[in-house]
């Protein structure tokens, strides 16, 4: 999730950001630019976040690195209210009552 946004937001964006790690569940990396450009005055930290909305690494550097095991996903989702299980049958009868009123 690359992003060009002033330092003064970041506070509201890395809320935004952990929100989407959340309820997608999934990893949210986002690469800001350091400085500002041409007048424009963006810049402040990257940020790695897990699925569960931890922030893992917030940096400044040019170069960062940080793990992003895989099973957190897995644990995220099985965490989150929202992603219950769904039967297949149950969009196929959805789907079939669609093109029927076509």
């Amino acid at each position: 999730m690359p992003r060009a946004t002033p330092a003064a937001s970041y506070a509201r964006w890395l809320l935004v950001m952990r929100a989407a790690a959340i309820t997608t569940p999934a990893y949210v990396v986002s690469v800001n630019r350091t400085n500002g450009e041409d007048g424009v005055p963006v810049g402040g930290p990257s940020v790695a976040i897990a699925p569960d909305g931890t922030v893992l690494l917030e940096s400044e550097d040019p170069v960062a690195t940080v793990s992003l095991p895989v099973e957190a996903v897995d644990a995220a989702r099985d965490a989150y209210p929202g992603y219950l299980s769904r039967r297949a049958r149950v969009y196929a009868e959805g789907w079939k009552r669609i093109v029927a009123d076509s």
